[in-house]
């Protein structure tokens, strides 16, 4: 029998999926702190495959929630992945920390229970 799916039923459940892979993507990210992460370090950590992350982080990325990280010459920190690649390393940007304390910005319906109507 084939099931029917509703399509916005479908949409909810993805951008649920995605926005809790932002928020564990981020806090793996921010646990790391000077450090920061490669994406390929956070699929290892998580167990998690690389197009699972990979988005995520460049979302994150692009709301200015992190940021690269750059060494005292100014040069891009990059780390090698598993593969052997030279990866990008990421840490939180400060708009990002300022975020952090008021998740209920950052997560929506995933933020603490004190954020309900917020």
């Amino acid at each position: 029998m084939k099931r029917c799916v509703n399509p916005e039923s479908l949409e909810a459940l993805e951008s649920r999926d995605k926005e809790r892979l932002r928020a564990i993507t981020l806090t793996y990210i921010q646990n790391r702190r000077e450090r920061g992460a490669t994406a390929d370090e956070i699929c290892a950590a998580l167990g998690m495959v690389h197009n699972s992350i990979a988005p995520r982080v460049s979302e994150l990325k692009s709301r200015g929630i992190i940021t690269e990280l750059y060494d005292a010459s100014g040069k891009r920190v990059r780390r090698k992945t598993r593969q052997g690649c030279a990866a990008g390393v990421f840490v939180v940007s400060e708009r990002g920390r300022e975020n952090l304390k008021a998740p209920c910005s950052l997560f929506g319906s995933l933020a603490p229970e004190s954020c309900a109507g917020d």
